[in-house]
């Protein structure tokens, strides 16, 4: 499962660059994130599964770089509970990507790779 899981985050890695989705208002932008929430969901599920089969505990790793990552994404949710438009503070907009959920998806994502590829 993790060999599946890796060749997922390298087509990731290659595709995310020049994946476009020509219909939408933000073509650049907006397919890219759409790209990184789809493939990360994917990814945590066959992750989950993995871990559950092989009776393994989920670890989230513990550095300095996590400890940042987390409290950023606490300080956002603390400022888009108490901000003027929650959905955007949530979702976040079209053009720019930095709403809780996608903070959240990276979030996991580095968790999944950083488990995945402990040895590079």
């Amino acid at each position: 499962m993790n060999k599946v899981i890796k060749n997922i985050i390298l087509a990731l890695i290659f595709v995310l660059p020049v994946f476009i989705l020509p219909n939408t208002f933000y073509p650049m932008a907006f397919s890219k994130f759409i790209l990184i929430e789809g493939i990360t969901l994917l990814l945590t599920t066959l992750w989950i599964i993995s871990k559950l089969f092989k009776k393994d505990t989920i670890e989230i790793p513990k550095n300095i770089v996590y400890s940042i990552f987390g409290l950023y994404i606490l300080f956002i949710l603390i400022s888009g509970i108490n901000g003027i438009l929650p959905s955007v503070s949530f979702w976040s907009t079209f053009d720019k990507g930095t709403g809780l959920i996608f903070m959240v998806c990276l979030f996991i994502l580095s968790v999944i790779i950083s488990s995945v590829f402990k040895k590079i």
